[in-house]
């Protein structure tokens, strides 16, 4: 009787003990990934940069300064910062233009001292040579700070480390109230695909600074999906137009991008990254009740194979070190009585 409540106990110990490894392990391995798939976006704006730290004085004579053949590079964001540093106040117009000799109006405003920073942003779509111009409509000689700073690649401060990881496709273009294709790539079968949009230009207050689009996914099947985002309108300067697509097919995807603006051009950011599988592409194909038993095993998930081999051999372990102890308390007990 006290063998088989010991073992009882025994037996109860090591499941007791088997089930919190199991279910410790399942935590630990849910929290690595939560935690792998929740980081954050890079969280520095700027990289540390600077192409123009100086205070320049603007006259009434000569109200304006062009800053030339100053070095972008593609893909980036760059921030202009302007502050009126002398007890003074005026409108202030910014401009830039790139190596094509395209010309954006960024910035106007009538500023004071007391306004303090002043924060312009341009995303760029060429390497080279960019011009900005500063422009004053003042009665005042008076002295501007100017501050130039390279920041991230256009939306790398939005996406996390894990979905850069999976980026698929990428692009920073200049549209002119054009339509252009900007993906026609291979793609998985039951996966999620989210695409996210920028304008990264700033637009002067001067103009109309609503941009719309619209957005069209041909799949390989020629099956078209035309795709809106909140009433057509991309958000503000570096604000994010995100969407989710699930394909029902594998094969070639062909996208295409429509801008309208009212100013000569905009520069939009694009990203296409893969987030998920949502299932694996299967179709059941087996009779049901064939009879066919390993059919039915390679229909369950890996996960309750893998549990239950798991269980099995942990019990056939529990039965065997049991059944050893059992042998050898009853030798010895015979040896006992034998003497």
């Amino acid at each position: 009787m006290d063998f088989n409540k010991r073992n009882l106990y025994f037996l109860i110990i090591i499941s007791l003990i088997f089930v919190a490894s199991v279910v410790g392990y399942r935590n630990f391995d849910r929290n690595h990934h939560s935690n792998h798939d929740s980081q954050d976006p890079i969280n520095l704006k700027v990289n540390g940069e600077i192409l123009i730290d100086k205070v320049y004085t603007f006259s009434i004579d000569t109200p304006y300064i062009n800053l030339t053949n100053l070095s972008f590079q593609a893909k980036f964001n760059y921030y202009i910062y302007i502050q009126i540093v002398s007890p003074h106040e005026c409108t202030v117009r910014i401009n830039i233009k790139d190596p094509d000799g395209d010309k954006y109006d960024l910035f106007c405003k009538y500023m004071s001292q007391s306004d303090g920073i002043s924060e312009v942003p341009f995303g760029t779509t060429l390497t080279g040579e960019h011009d900005i111009s500063i422009y004053l409509e003042t009665s005042y000689n008076l002295n501007i700070h100017m501050r130039i700073e390279k920041g991230v690649n256009c939306l790398y401060d939005v996406l996390s480390p894990s979905q850069l990881g999976n980026l698929i496709q990428y692009d920073v273009i200049k549209f002119q109230d054009s339509s252009i294709q900007i993906d026609h790539a291979l793609r998985e079968t039951d996966a999620v695909y989210k695409f996210y949009f920028s304008r990264v230009s700033a637009i002067s207050i001067e103009y109309d600074n609503n941009v719309s689009y619209s957005y069209s996914l041909l799949d390989d099947q020629g099956m078209n999906f035309s795709i809106n985002w909140k009433n057509d309108q991309l958000e503000g300067i570096s604000g994010v137009s995100m969407y989710e697509f699930g394909t029902a097919s594998a094969g070639i995807y062909t996208t295409n991008l429509s801008i309208n603006c009212n100013v000569n051009q905009v520069n939009i950011a694009y990203a296409i990254v893969f987030d998920h599988q949502i299932g694996e592409g299967i179709e059941n194909t087996t009779t049901p009740g064939d009879g066919n038993i390993f059919n039915d095993l390679a229909s369950l998930p890996e996960e309750w194979i893998i549990g239950t081999a798991i269980f099995i051999g942990c019990t056939m372990a529990i039965l065997t070190v049991m059944l050893v102890n059992n042998r050898k308390k009853n030798t010895v007990g015979l040896n006992l009585k034998g003497k």
